[in-house]
Formats: structure tokens, sequence, C-alpha cells
């Protein structure tokens, strides 16, 4: 399975309020078959879940994104910094995706690095 790139695509303070992975990405996110999704989070100002989401649209349009179904592990429970992955989507995905985080309480500084692949 070969490497098509390896991004960093988030690199930032995050709370309760979500945020989103820059447009700049999701014709990027969108063209390789399978992602491998790592969420890295630093930081930490106590206990707190940290969520993170893939989403997909086939316009780019930010009101036109919805949860790409069958992406696994999308959140983990963080007290200290630490890091967790969202697993390949198992279903064929729009032209376009983008990575949604939010946390439950508090803030955290997350990075997100995607690896995309094809087969």
């Amino acid at each position: 399975m070969a490497r098509t790139f390896i991004q960093e695509v988030m690199s930032q303070t995050v709370t309760t309020t979500a945020v989103y992975s820059s447009g700049q990405f999701y014709e990027m996110l969108g063209r390789p078959n399978k992602l491998a999704v790592q969420i890295v989070v630093d930081s930490v100002s106590g206990a707190q879940t940290v969520s993170a989401e893939l989403q997909h649209s086939n316009d780019g349009a930010d009101n036109t994104f919805g949860t790409l179904s069958g992406a696994t592990g999308n959140s983990g429970s963080i007290s200290a910094a630490s890091n967790f992955w969202l697993g390949a989507a198992t279903i064929t995905p729009g032209a376009f995706i983008r990575v949604k985080v939010s946390t439950s309480t508090g803030t955290c500084v997350v990075r997100v690095i995607i690896c995309g692949r094809d087969e």
C-alpha cells in the first residue's frame, strides 16, 4: 500500500467549541483510498474527553459536510498529554474530507497528523 502523503492538518488550542481542519486540506484528504489519522493532545487542563470526527462532502462547502460513517476510535479520555488514532473509514468517502475536534471541558492543544494511502 503506497503512501500518498503525510500532513499535519491542525495544530491549535481546542475547547468545547468544535474546530475544523483548514479548507486548504479538504481536497488532498479526499484523494487517497485510506486515511490513518493521529490525534496528538498536549497541554491538557484537567481530565477531559477529546473527540475527533472525520467528515466528508462532495462540494466542499462548510455547510454540507456530514459524518463519515465507518471511521473508528473517534474519542479518547485524556488527563495528560497523549494521543489516539482514528481508523481508516470502511466506506467510500466523498470528494472532500475534514477533521472536527472538540473537548468535553477545559482546553488543550491538539495536533492532527494524517497519512493517506492508496492500495
